[in-house]
């Protein structure tokens, strides 16, 4: 009897852990939802997930999708009902770790009707992408919802910096559709070179990731310019 009953609340105790540690939901497409994240493995560039019924809004869906055809992101979401709804926000992440607003959209207050939102990010990064989106009550209290992944890959060379603004360390995110030697270079808001290393490297097709210091630099505003000896691109970012 003493031994049934150790057994007995062993095997409680682990489903419980399993419990508290793991939950799987159906979503569109299937993917793995944690309710601590650590990883997201992408399979798809859309992903919908239904929200946890104990908050002030029901979030029935939430949704980022590329779209290829002008190079942004349009993140959707509809909420069922809200109660106090002052805002919404969407944050993005390339590395899981620094998260940088895309925007705010206002919320509906206290409503049972059911309503759709939209905001577009107009500076996808190149590669994979997480996007968020937080909740903000009347009395400031806020609600994070899990993340979900893009995959961006567009049809042309493109080029972003994350984070920008950035501070001493930076990851140049440049998409190229086919191999070449790029040059990257950093220029002031006159157009003059800064004297800074020079990248100079043999690209692949995709997404490439290159590291970038910034430490030397004073704060201002800077232009960062790729060239293959043919063409250059440039995109401006700010040092803090």
């Amino acid at each position: 009897m003493y031994l049934n009953s150790i057994i007995y609340l062993k095997l409680l105790l682990f489903s419980s852990i399993q419990l508290l540690n793991i939950r799987t939901v159906q979503a569109t497409p299937l993917y793995i939802f944690k309710e601590k994240i650590d990883k997201i493995e992408v399979i798809d560039d859309k992903f919908l997930y239904p929200a946890d019924t104990n908050l002030d809004i029901d979030l029935i869906s939430y949704s980022a999708n590329y779209e290829k055809s002008n190079n942004s992101v349009l993140i959707q979401w509809t909420v069922g009902s809200q109660v106090n709804n002052r805002c919404f926000t969407v944050e993005k992440t390339t590395d899981g770790s620094t998260w940088i607003k895309v925007g705010e959209v206002e919320g509906d207050g206290t409503t049972s009707v059911t309503i759709n939102y939209l905001l577009t990010d107009n500076a996808p990064v190149p590669g994979v992408t997480y996007y968020r989106l937080q909740q903000t009550d009347d009395d400031g209290k806020q609600t994070m919802f899990s993340p979900v992944a893009v995959n961006i890959y567009p049809d042309q060379e493109t080029i972003a910096l994350y984070p920008n603004p950035v501070c001493s360390v930076a990851t140049v995110h440049l998409y190229l559709p086919n191999k070449r030697t790029i040059k990257i270079s950093i220029s002031d808001e006159s157009g003059r070179n800064i004297n800074l290393p020079v990248i100079s490297a043999c690209m692949t097709p995709g997404c490439n990731l290159i590291p970038l210091n910034t430490a030397l630099l004073h704060a201002g505003v800077y232009f960062l310019v790729t060239s293959d000896g043919t063409e250059s691109h440039s995109i401006k970012f700010l040092k803090q």
